[in-house]
């Protein structure tokens, strides 16, 4: 079947300019709205240079409303046996079905289109950079993207530190704002309650999925950084909120504070990851989980 322009498909070239260039025209539109309705705050935004950042993030809001239930599903059929799975020597073109394509080109475009608009802001930067490297190492491998599906499923989560870094775009603070407040408290249990469901999926598809060794460890050594990563976000987002209110604190060397929750999240991630990579025993065809093309 020949590539579909609007399936997102990442064989087709056309796909990629197209929802490049309706990512710009939906950017347009939204400066438009916010010229409108609000000048003095469009105006702020240009004078400070806020703009860039600020409509990116917007932009990625509405993205992950888009690509979050496309890549849940992605992942919800990728565990299925009448869903191919690429050979090794297999193209791009046999490692994604429809619904996986749209789901890794929109996440692709997001990451692309905000690295000049968020240049300025490192942890953005080192964020899609790295997200950038880590999928192109995968699809390099020629691994199936079953658990990248999971875990970009997981990226829902994203939309409560959109509304975040937008409402504080506006003024709002957490001493003034009450529901500021409870929302940067979702946001902190998020990294818990969303993404760590998509970490599991994600370490249970490597784990069964029929990966010779070193694509296992490719996929495993990403799971493992993406992790890490989790666990930092959480951890400072909890200190920033003080939550706990008065954390067991350890200072070493004059500077340097160790929180008793943040080593002990640490640690949960490290274990998390040995568990992934620990010796399977092997398995008969009979007890081996059905996974993709270990089912045919």
């Amino acid at each position: 079947m020949e590539p579909s322009l609007l399936s997102g498909d990442p064989r087709s070239f056309e796909s990629v300019i197209f929802w490049l260039t309706a990512y710009y025209a939906i950017e347009r539109g939204l400066r438009h709205v916010s010229r409108s309705t609000d000048p003095v705050f469009y105006q702020k935004l240009l004078s400070t240079r806020k703009d860039l950042p600020y409509f990116g993030i917007a932009m990625g809001f509405l993205i992950t409303l888009f690509s979050a239930p496309t890549c849940g599903y992605a992942a919800y059929t990728a565990i299925y046996p009448w869903q191919p799975q690429p050979s090794p020597t297999e193209s791009i073109s046999g490692m994604v079905s429809a619904s996986g394509a749209i789901c890794v080109v929109s996440r692709s475009i997001l990451w692309v289109s905000e690295l000049n608009r968020l240049g300025e802001h490192d942890f953005y930067l080192y964020h899609h950079l790295g997200s950038l490297v880590s999928l192109l190492s995968l699809v390099a491998a020629r691994v199936p993207l079953g658990a990248l599906y999971g875990v970009y499923a997981g990226l829902v989560s994203e939309l409560t530190g959109d509304l975040v870094w937008l409402a504080r775009a506006h003024g709002a603070t957490l001493e003034t704002s009450t529901w500021l407040r409870r929302l940067e408290i979702a946001n902190t249990a998020q990294y818990v309650v969303l993404r760590a469901p998509g970490i599991i999926f994600a370490f249970y598809f490597i784990a069964n999925g029929g990966l010779d060794t070193l694509r296992q460890l490719v996929c495993t050594g990403n799971l493992v950084l993406y992790t890490g990563f989790v666990a930092y976000c959480f951890v400072t987002s909890a200190v920033k909120l003080r939550w706990p209110e008065h954390p067991a604190l350890v200072r070493v060397a004059g500077d340097h504070v160790f929180t008793a929750y943040g080593v002990l999240i640490g640690l949960g991630a490290v274990f998390l990851a040995l568990g992934a990579v620990a010796p399977y025993p092997q398995s008969t065809d009979e007890t081996r989980p059905c996974l993709g093309s270990s089912c045919m």
